[in-house]
């Protein structure tokens, strides 16, 4: 039936698409009803089963402990402070390696049949982008290489030197 293949499609391409992608309940502890293999190799597991045992089946696990207050209030203010029903997050989890990743997360969010709403989500990691971009994935400004490019260009403009001394500070609030 027409129904089933539509099913097996999407499943199909949830299962061979590039990154992660998952579902979950937005209320209580954001329990996860589906995951890809994508978000299990995202999170270094060795499968789904494996993923959901590491970050205890719901969203809560996935999210760095000493972001996750502040991601759920950046959610709720795009829902409820801006109307939407869709978003994107950048946020850091911990791998089962140990290891730190940055990560994208575009999500949508619908209500079921049963009242209760829903995330469907994607979620890209973004490693290679925290220090190595041209631009600061969060906030669109130069990122260190290319801020020190263009402030070499600009302090040899403004002295006519080529070694003029300079500091440049970095300040994370």
């Amino acid at each position: 039936d027409f129904a089933g293949e539509k099913l097996k499609y999407a499943t199909q391409f949830f299962d061979v698409m590039a990154g992660g992608a998952f579902l979950c309940r937005r209320d209580g502890k954001h329990e996860i009803l589906y995951a890809n293999e994508g978000l299990a190799h995202l999170f270094e597991c060795d499968d789904v089963s494996d993923l959901m045992d590491f970050i205890g089946g719901v969203y809560d696990g996935m999210v760095n402990a000493s972001q996750l207050r502040s991601i759920l209030k950046e959610v709720d203010f795009q829902i409820n402070g801006r109307g939407k029903t869709t978003g994107h997050l950048f946020y850091h989890v911990r791998t089962r390696k140990d290891n730190v990743r940055l990560v994208e997360e575009h999500w949508s969010v619908r209500t079921a049949e049963d009242g209760r709403d829903l995330f469907y989500s994607i979620l890209t990691a973004r490693d290679n982008e925290a220090g190595n971009s041209d631009f600061d994935p969060i906030t669109g400004l130069y990122g260190k290489t290319k801020f020190h490019s263009y402030a070499t260009i600009m302090n040899r403009n403004l002295t006519g030197k080529d070694t003029t001394e300079y500091a440049i500070a970095y300040l994370n609030f």
